[in-house]
């Protein structure tokens, strides 16, 4: 008796788990095959269309959307009413981002908690800006647009000019180029769904807060954190003129040193080639040498 109800628990929780995976697998093996039609047209390289003056382009990677996160999911998951073709109206291109945009939250309104009220929310920054439409990876995937490694470049399709420039000539900047994985990025400073204006007392680069925000790399948060200059350009004036003049000091300073040391090794050259045309001038009129 007793064994028969430990076979009947394990059987129970076997059959628990099995159950909804076997009906997860058969849900995503039908969403695969009807995105199969879909991608009959949007699969052909080159596809595109112009859009209110906009070329747009319909080419879905295949390969790439089955790898992502979104890979099992079907088309109309955030394209509703697209399962056939001609696909119905859409009054402005602004209209489908918006509704393409908002399905997002469907699933993922957790996070639509923390967006909610950021800069990039007020400024109706889309979710597939940054996380991309189609090739939508784990943060921790290098093909990920949200890979550490990645994410200045991902930023920098808005953020351009003296931001990006004064990034990229940082340390932060040049360590994250040569590959580093600790140095800071810019989600590292600013936060990801929570990024707000300076001013705001939640923004993680509020001068309030920016010593804690150092703090998470550089082990002690200390109240002079916030009195540094951040995204600041080498100029002559201005808060990178402390960096422009000591490495202008550099720069000098080295082309001196090798200037100074070609100098001596030429001279010293000279030296030994006339001291070898003495030493055969010598050898013919028969006198003796000796060193200098």
């Amino acid at each position: 008796m007793f064994d028969r109800r430990i076979i009947m628990f394990f059987f129970l929780i076997f059959w628990l788990f099995w159950i909804p995976n076997v009906a997860l697998a058969d849900k995503n093996k039908e969403n695969l095959k009807g995105n199969e039609e879909c991608l009959k047209c949007h699969g052909a390289v080159g596809l595109k269309m112009e859009w209110e003056g906009v070329n747009i382009s319909l080419y879905v990677d295949s390969g790439k959307y089955r790898d992502s996160m979104h890979g099992t999911n079907k088309c109309q998951s955030c394209h509703p009413g697209f399962n056939s073709y001609p696909h119905p109206n859409v009054k402005s291109r602004q209209q489908f981002l918006q509704e393409i945009n908002d399905r997002c939250k469907n699933c993922h309104d957790y996070i639509l908690k923390t967006f909610k009220g950021s800069v990039h929310d007020r400024k109706d920054v889309y979710c597939f800006s940054c996380h991309t439409a189609h090739t939508i990876f784990r943060g921790t995937d290098p093909r990920a647009s949200t890979y550490r490694n990645n994410i200045v470049k991902t930023c920098s399709q808005c953020h351009k000019g003296n931001v990006l420039k004064s990034y990229q000539e940082s340390f932060h900047g040049k360590a994250v180029a040569l590959g580093s994985k600790t140095a800071a990025t810019c989600t590292d400073c600013h936060g990801k769904h929570n990024i707000f204006t300076k001013t705001d007392s939640r923004s993680l680069t509020n001068p309030a807060n920016v010593p804690n925000t150092c703090a998470r790399c550089h082990v002690f948060p200390r109240k002079n954190f916030a009195r540094g200059a951040e995204h600041f350009v080498k100029t002559s004036t201005g808060n990178g003129k402390v960096v422009y003049y000591t490495e202008k000091f550099f720069v000098w300073l080295t082309i001196s040193v090798v200037t100074l040391t070609l100098i001596h090794i030429e001279m010293e050259l000279y030296r030994r080639y006339k001291k070898i045309r003495e030493q055969k001038a010598l050898e013919v009129t028969g006198g003796e040498s000796y060193d200098r």
